[in-house]
């Protein structure tokens, strides 16, 4: 015996999205709030898929059709850009939908400078240590210009000033 399904809809950020804004409009989204399990509302507070902008998402494929490899956002003062790199960086460390499908291991960070790299990307109030749960949150070796994740995830932070350490870690293998 075979079961069909009905269909469903891949894009659940656009429908979640879609209900808070009916909430919001009827003014029930506090009486939603305080029905939701404390976890379900602390996860909620953390997926940043569903109250991203839409200029901070990225599109379901790269240009070619296959994953996306890079991805480039120029954008002014304020318009989100570390907080969509750092929220993107701890996607992929996880694998968190719909930014990656499964967990990464080796990651590069590359600034213009490698003082720059870690007062925004890594320290700043966008950063990657301020984004990530206590519990998720990675060990930051700057000795060493290096993040490790509890999950053995490890991101290497490298410089424009030196593009020659990256060629390096690439040739190695410590990065992709």
């Amino acid at each position: 015996m075979t079961t069909i399904c009905p269909p469903i809809s891949t894009n659940s950020v656009a429908i979640l999205r879609d209900e808070f804004e009916r909430l919001c409009e009827t003014n029930s989204l506090d009486e939603y709030i305080r029905q939701e399990p404390l976890a379900a509302t602390l996860r909620l507070n953390s997926d940043f898929a569903v109250f991203a902008h839409p200029h901070q998402e990225h599109g379901e494929s790269a240009n070619n059709g296959g994953p996306w490899t890079t991805w480039l956002m120029l954008g002014g003062r304020g318009a989100g850009k570390t907080r969509t790199g750092a929220e993107w960086v701890r996607a992929l460390v996880h694998g968190i939908p719909p930014y990656a499908d499964r967990p990464h291991g080796c990651i590069a960070l590359v600034g213009e400078t490698e003082h720059d790299a870690r007062e925004v990307m890594v320290e700043g109030p966008s950063g990657l240590l301020a984004v990530s749960a206590r519990r998720q949150r990675p060990s930051w070796t700057p000795t060493r210009r290096r993040l490790e994740w509890p999950n053995g995830a490890v991101a290497q932070v490298f410089s424009a000033e030196d593009p020659e350490s990256l060629r390096t870690a690439i040739r190695r293998g410590l990065v992709r």
